[in-house]
């Protein structure tokens, strides 16, 4: 299946979308633009390698990525999160984009963005993994069930969505995609905790993607591997 300049990989069960993409680049069986897509996972993995829980009827896909440039493949995350909040917006759903790589709907997780990077054959191979919850979800998630969101559907608007959002990234960089994710981000402006123990007020997001946090002493820290909890 062939939208644009996408080409879509379907399969019934994988290990992981992520796996099976870096090792169909390595057999040249997959390409920039490719995406890899599975009715479900056996090992589908969140950040910090955290099971991420892939029955069949969620959306499960990894996009890959042949980039000139890898110094900045953590942009990427804004960039998608981005493109699947854009999207959800086409269904008249409205979200928050969690630093640094969750979509928040009614304060609870509906999508998830894991980064992946690996040098192959000399190419620089950024794989974005993306895991929606379509039609069901864990307790203290939620899945739009309700709205009647078909797989196809959402990856065709996904492609055309990212197609636009990359063009904009070539020609005006980081800054556009930061602010557009700034719009849109969960507890900016507010007091919050991080999972390595910080907690003050989210102030900012800096150039290179760092959490910018304001501590009760008036210091602000840049923190570059945490999350809001």
């Amino acid at each position: 299946m062939v939208h644009q300049n996408f080409k879509i990989l379907n399969f019934n069960q994988v290990e992981s979308t992520n796996d099976l993409a870096f090792e169909l680049v390595k057999e040249n069986k997959a390409f920039n633009h490719f995406i890899i897509s599975a009715n479900s996972q056996a090992k589908g993995r969140g950040r910090l390698d955290r099971n991420w829980e892939s029955p069949v009827g969620n959306l499960y896909f990894s996009l890959i990525l042949q980039l000139e440039n890898a110094e900045a493949v953590t942009n990427y995350s804004f960039l998608t999160a981005c493109v699947i909040g854009d999207v959800l917006r086409l269904y008249g759903i409205e979200t928050k984009y969690k630093w640094p790589n969750d979509i928040i709907l009614n304060q609870k997780k509906l999508a998830g963005i894991l980064l992946q990077f690996q040098k192959i054959n000399n190419v620089n191979n950024l794989v974005i993994g993306v895991g929606v919850n379509l039609v069901s979800c864990p307790e203290y998630s939620v899945s739009l069930v309700d709205y009647g969101i078909s797989k196809e559907d959402f990856l065709q608007k996904f492609e055309n969505v990212f197609l636009a959002y990359e063009e904009q990234y070539k020609h005006f960089g980081f800054s556009v995609i930061r602010q557009k994710w700034k719009n849109n981000a969960y507890k900016i402006g507010e007091e919050v905790k991080l999972s390595s123990g910080e907690f003050g007020v989210f102030q900012d997001v800096d150039k290179d993607g760092n959490l910018l946090l304001l501590d009760g002493f008036g210091k602000v820290h840049g923190i570059a591997v945490a999350e809001i909890l």
